[in-house]
């Protein structure tokens, strides 16, 4: 696989402090799920992705312009419930976007393309 294909930085992550937890990252060339119930790690899996997983998922991340995500989006009114983050650096790429109870217009897609890099539905 190329460097060009994989990432410089890889992280996804997506939940709550009172529930389940996922987060994909870029580690040494490796990418890792990992899966965490009430803040307590109950899985960590290093996942296998082909190049033309990687080129969808860049495909994915052009086609809803996650460059141009803002830094932060969060919903005042709400005090519990979902955070998340995306960090990605790509060739000349990258973006440091996260949130709380608010998301991008085109988040649902982005994170359907890194459930299919991890390869189970649960990513979520």
């Amino acid at each position: 696989m190329s460097e060009t294909t994989t990432p410089q930085q890889l992280r996804a992550s997506i939940g709550g402090g009172f529930g389940p937890c996922n987060v994909a990252r870029w580690v040494d060339g490796k990418l890792i799920w990992e899966h965490f119930e009430n803040n307590v790690l109950c899985r960590s899996q290093e996942i296998e992705v082909t190049e033309a997983q990687w080129l969808s998922f860049w495909a994915t991340c052009d086609k809803v312009d996650i460059w141009s995500w803002e830094e932060r989006y969060e919903n005042p009114n709400i005090l519990d419930g979902t955070s998340w983050r995306a960090h990605v650096e790509h060739g000349e790429k990258s973006v440091d976007s996260s949130g709380s109870n608010s998301f991008p217009e085109s988040f649902g897609t982005w994170m359907t393309a890194v459930r299919e890099l991890v390869g189970d539905d649960r990513f979520q």
